[in-house]
């Protein structure tokens, strides 16, 4: 019995070293894993710093070519990029109107609907209403107003036309709108 006991201990014993290498390559594998990991995010991290600086230089490049810099190399970029930057300025004001946002006069940042100051520059704004208030007395008062003076230019035509059949005149009220005086600016 001894005999299988020392069988059982010893296969036991085996069994326990194949566990103990197989726990100490998974722990070997994990630390690479994890050390990989870190190196690998470090070089993302210092290409990202790279790319920083790449942007900086192209930046003062194209800077320096815009303030007159003679580089005809890069005036191709810096053309595309002017076109870029129009992009995206047609872009903001696409999302400033879906978003019913107002832009500063002052710096050209927009602000939501409603600001009484940019978040920007702190200019004050105008809203929405005001906008298209002074766009309603601008277009449309001066137009209602013609309209209405039309319309009583008529009236007083058949007003005569009637008073020559011998009926009795009607009075005519000629309503005239009057653009408000523009604020000085």
């Amino acid at each position: 019995m001894s005999d299988f006991l020392d069988k059982v201990k010893s296969g036991a014993n085996k069994m326990l070293d194949e566990v103990a290498k197989a726990a100490k390559t998974a722990s070997q594998k994990t630390n690479n894993a994890v050390t990989q990991t870190k190196l690998s995010y470090s070089v993302h991290e210092t290409e990202g710093k790279i790319k920083a600086v790449y942007a900086e230089m192209g930046k003062k490049i194209y800077d320096a070519c815009k303030a007159g810099g003679e580089a005809p190399e890069f005036a191709e970029s810096v053309e595309k990029i002017d076109k870029m930057y129009e992009e995206i300025a047609e872009l903001k004001t696409k999302i400033a109107e879906l978003k019913e946002s107002v832009q500063c006069e002052q710096c050209g940042e927009y602000a939501k609907a409603g600001s009484k100051f940019c978040p920007k520059c702190g200019a004050a704004l105008t809203t929405i209403a005001e906008d298209l208030a002074a766009e309603f007395v601008e277009n449309v008062v001066p137009e209602v107003a013609v309209e209405t003076e039309e319309a009583a230019e008529e009236a007083a035509e058949s007003a005569k036309e009637v008073n020559d059949t011998d009926e009795p005149a009607k009075r005519v009220v000629t309503i005239k709108a009057k653009k408000p005086a523009q604020e000085e600016e």
